[in-house]
């Protein structure tokens, strides 16, 4: 990656950048350990509403933008308004970290002024009523924050504290904020519901005034390249419109990290995180698939890749199973599993001018959360959709059909296994190697239309042959 940013280009790139890494430095070492309250926030409606938007084109590719800039810039205004960070964007849901004086008050305050943003009524010109939700859990105490070399800088958040966090949230209903027993204790006590057995409490009044007595730190590092994939900052500086497209979707989870940080401490955490991050870097770049984003997930976190978002190869299934079957034959020295499909998804930026993100989001991305859930320890679980369109064989165990939330019709899906070498001794990804002849004239002929193409001077090239040639 090159290191000669402009200053324009750097000031375009900065927003996808949280500021707790802006300031972290790059002589600092690579796991911090802070104190302050952390938030997860889940917003839910925007799926339905992508689907109903998406018959219309880039119209509705463009509604459905302003809509979550809208949504998305009015929380991110909530968050710096009570100082905190967004660390993570999740599809449709926040991570941020309130540290300093009364982290816990200002995490409770800004929680219960974000529910009050999402759950007004929401409208576009061509939706009139929108309803979003939104479910939040909040925990303090002490949360791990490592970076590891993925040919850029990425941060994981990670450890107990980040999965109470999460726990919270998952535990909360739609509209509640659910606070853990060590953020309850900092709230008063008026402000708070009936705990529950695990001492959890859920907020019920607005948590009170709080007065900012420490002054806002300024950033002692402002470089934002080393934090950025190439693609995402190409992405940044590019003004690329949203649009509605098919994409595959692949969600890789680790677990272990809570056991491994409790009985083998954080250098050791590093060392696992910094081996898992090498393993799907090479697998992506070998075979074509895009490291979008890693985020949060109970006792361990998760890895988002895509094939065909940025961009495509038009061979984005094959690409997709060829980098998780690596990923899966790798030894990590951590329990993984893997859920995969494709399907049509929203694609596109999102936030303010503080803070955004590249992400994709809709119903083909949430069924890719929902296999990899249906996964056990060192399985990979491919959608029929995925497998119907990629040539390569592998050997495959079909699942019963199931159901899953918001779906009529039952899931089909199969658990992938090994590749299959081919009748003539050559894997599928040897193909490539063997010699096309017989057809040196259209070759030629395809030839002279791609240097054509090459200068500039477009054209189309029928290919016609009987049934049944290949």
């Amino acid at each position: 990656m090159s290191t000669d940013l402009t200053a324009e280009v750097a000031e375009q790139a900065r927003p996808y950048v949280p500021a707790t890494l802006r300031a972290w430095g790059a002589d600092a070492p690579r796991h911090r350990r802070v104190e302050g309250t952390l938030v997860s926030a889940d917003i839910s409606g925007f799926t339905a509403l992508s689907e109903r938007l998406a018959s219309f084109g880039r119209e509705g590719a463009e509604e459905l933008t302003v809509l979550l800039n809208r949504c998305f810039g009015g929380m991110i205004d909530v968050v710096d308004d009570h100082r905190g960070d967004v660390l993570k964007f999740g599809g449709d849901a926040l991570l941020i970290l309130f540290e300093g004086d009364d982290h816990a008050l200002r995490a409770a305050a800004s929680c219960w002024r974000m529910r009050d943003l999402i759950e007004r009524t929401w409208s576009t010109s061509l939706v009139s009523r929108v309803k979003l939700g939104i479910s939040q859990g909040m925990h303090s105490g002490f949360f791990d924050l490592h970076l590891v070399d993925a040919g850029w800088q990425e941060l994981f958040v990670v450890g107990p504290g980040m999965t109470a966090t999460v726990d919270c949230e998952g535990n909360a209903e739609r509209g509640e904020i659910l606070l853990s027993a060590s953020s309850a204790a900092l709230i008063a006590a008026e402000a708070l519901g009936r705990a529950n057995g695990e001492g959890a409490c859920p907020l019920v009044a607005d948590p009170g005034p709080w007065v900012w007595l420490g002054e806002h730190a300024g950033e002692t590092h402002s470089e934002v390249e080393p934090y950025l994939p190439d693609w995402l900052l190409e992405q940044a500086t590019a003004g690329v419109v949203a649009e509605h497209r098919a994409v595959t979707v692949a969600f890789i989870v680790f677990g272990g990290l809570d056991e491994v940080l409790l009985e083998h401490g954080s250098a050791e955490a590093q060392r696992l995180l910094q081996a898992l991050a090498g393993v799907v870097l090479e697998a992506a770049e070998r075979h074509g698939t895009y490291w979008l984003a890693s985020d949060v997930y109970p006792g361990g976190g998760k890895v988002i890749l895509t094939a065909g978002a940025p961009r495509s190869t038009r061979q984005d299934e094959d690409a997709a199973l060829r980098t998780l079957s690596a990923i899966m034959a790798a030894d990590v020295g951590l329990p993984i599993r893997a859920g995969v499909n494709r399907g049509p998804v929203f694609m596109g930026d999102l936030g303010s001018p503080q803070r955004r993100t590249f992400t994709v989001m809709g119903d083909a991305v949430n069924l890719a959360a929902r296999l990899m859930q249906k996964s056990t320890t060192g399985q990979l679980v491919a959608s029929e959709a995925v497998l119907d369109a990629a040539p390569t064989p592998f050997e495959l165990t079909a699942l019963e059909p199931f159901q899953v939330k918001g779906k009529t019709a039952p899931i089909h899906a199969s658990i992938v296994g090994d590749l299959i070498e081919t009748d003539h001794g050559l894997r599928t990804d040897d193909a490539a190697l063997i010699p096309f002849v017989g057809r040196e004239a259209e070759l030629e002929e395809l030839r002279v239309a791609l240097d054509g193409a090459r200068r500039g001077n477009g054209c189309v090239v029928d290919l016609v042959g009987e049934p049944g040639i290949g």
